[in-house]
């Protein structure tokens, strides 16, 4: 597999791509609180024994 360096136009675009989709995802995670304000966790590696 060859790897090469971005250039600053694609590096530029990679980062407006990934903020846009960090903004999607906390608007995303925002909303789901909101509609679950009392949900718990039922992660079992979260869980304390």
């Amino acid at each position: 597999m060859t790897v090469r360096q971005l250039t600053e136009q694609e590096l530029e675009a990679l980062r407006t791509d990934m903020q846009a989709a960090s903004m999607l995802m906390k608007a995303k995670l925002a909303k789901r609180r909101e509609s679950k304000p009392n949900a718990t966790s039922n992660i079992a590696h979260a869980q304390k024994p």
